[in-house]
């Protein structure tokens, strides 16, 4: 869980890394009601909270799942804005498996929770602001960076460097979480992906002001507040989702 961050690691690799995607997943488990956490359980089986975040990173690679890697991210150009398309990319992924979900009670267990598992991971995805970034630079993995020395590419700084070096942990944003005035929390439930995709990608002027590429200990704090805010949202944001396709 530990090893370093290379340059060449693919945008594919893990957005928050574990680390936060164990955090979106956590906090969007206690924010369901007793009857919904029993219901997502069920469905997961041996399955623990904090491995229903990862899922789709530990089978990236894996025979039989070949076709789920472009479904973490999606690219457009700096001028661009979205439109609807067929390419296999979060959006649409987020689109299909909440569609299949709402049918839950006609499929097999095994698929709502495949399903679930993408709904759960994708969603931390989306609020990454690097996995809707700019396919000129193929999401900031053409943009090297260091840190006190260490080559990064921005993607995978952001991707799982960040989250260490800052640190980020559940416990900063249980504090933030608990700043949050139930208007606010409403305001946050409220969109679509497509609304939550352009928040991310709102953000991409401030991920790339590294400062010519060496980044400093500013850069790292202003990137943290950023982290903990997207994190939070995400598992908001889940956790409304989860709670309306699976309960009653």
């Amino acid at each position: 869980m530990l090893l370093m961050l290379f340059a060449g690691l693919s945008l594919q690799a893990r957005a928050w890394g574990w680390q936060g995607h164990e955090i979106v997943a956590t906090m969007a488990y206690r924010l369901l009601d007793r009857e919904t956490r029993q219901k997502l359980m069920d469905y997961m089986g041996p399955t623990t909270v904090p491995q229903t975040g990862t899922w789709m990173d530990e089978v990236n690679g894996k025979r039989g799942y070949d076709y789920m890697k472009t479904w973490h991210y999606i690219h457009m150009e700096k001028w661009a804005s979205w439109k609807p398309t067929k390419e296999a990319d979060i959006i649409n992924a987020l689109s299909q498996v909440t569609t299949e979900l709402k049918y839950r009670k006609t499929m097999d267990p095994e698929a709502v929770k495949t399903d679930l598992l993408v709904l759960i991971h994708l969603m931390g995805d989306l609020s990454q602001p690097l996995h809707c970034g700019y396919g000129s630079d193929k999401g900031g993995e053409a943009v090297q960076v260091t840190v006190d020395g260490r080559a990064y590419n921005l993607h995978s700084l952001w991707d799982e460097g960040l989250v260490r070096e800052a640190p980020v942990n559940i416990n900063d944003c249980s504090e933030y979480y608990n700043t949050i005035s139930p208007f606010e929390i409403m305001l946050i439930q409220k969109g679509n992906y497509v609304d939550w995709m352009n928040e991310s990608r709102a953000l991409l002027p401030k991920v790339y002001d590294t400062g010519g590429g060496e980044i400093s200990p500013e850069y790292i704090m202003r990137s943290k507040k950023i982290i903990v805010v997207q994190l939070v949202n995400s598992a908001v944001r889940l956790a409304n989702i989860l709670q309306g396709l699976l309960s009653n």
